[in-house]
């Protein structure tokens, strides 16, 4: 008998260490592939690491460039004829009318009429009360006009979430009783002038 019980345990015995080792042999597995695939993740973010960093190096965005730039920064002399333009325009903006006076400068694009507006604007500009040069588009945004105008004016600027009469108004009652030259560059379309003709009243 007690040679059939130790038979029976050495069976066990064989048996247990049979199943550990074809479990051992599953975990090592199992680990190995975690091992890998921990690996493998480890070197996927490095290299998404060093892409990222070579990309803001390598890699320039687009910049978008506005062509009236450099129309703003070109010396009159470089246009023929434009000191007897700027001359007349001069004494007109300078007359003593107390009235809102308009004066549109019409042409096609590459004719200097930027650059003859940014003259006259330099010249008596500083003759004011209030002087302000904005830029414009085809596709005018009216809220970012108001608040570049109200910047050069010193009056802060306004979010998207006010009307657009805020603007205007603020800057009708600081423009009023006030000798003020405004330039608008490039404007296209007379409905975007009725508009920010609305912040400009009817005094010099």
């Amino acid at each position: 008998m007690q040679r059939v019980g130790e038979a029976h345990n050495k069976v066990g015995i064989l048996r247990k260490a049979s199943k550990y080792m074809r479990t051992f042999k599953d975990r090592r597995r199992l680990a190995n592939q975690f091992d890998e695939i921990n690996t493998k993740v480890m070197e996927t973010s490095e290299r998404r690491k060093r892409y990222m960093l070579d990309q803001s190096i390598s890699i320039t965005a687009p910049v978008a460039v506005d062509p009236r730039l450099s129309a703003f920064y070109k010396k009159s002399a470089s246009l023929v004829g434009i000191d007897a333009q700027k001359n007349e325009l001069v004494d007109w903006a300078m007359d003593k009318a107390q009235q809102l006076k308009v004066m549109a400068i019409v042409g096609l694009g590459g004719l200097g009429k930027t650059t003859l507006a940014n003259e006259v604007y330099r010249e008596v500009g500083g003759k004011f009360d209030c002087k302000a040069f904005v830029p414009i588009s085809q596709k005018p945004e009216m809220l970012g006009l108001f608040n570049s105008l109200l910047s050069q004016l010193g009056l802060g600027t306004y979010s998207h979430a006010c009307q657009l009469q805020d603007p205007i108004n603020k800057l009708r009652g600081h423009l009023q009783d006030k000798r003020y030259f405004i330039v608008v560059d490039d404007l296209w379309d007379t409905r975007a002038w009725h508009t920010i003709q609305c912040a400009f009243p009817p005094n010099n």
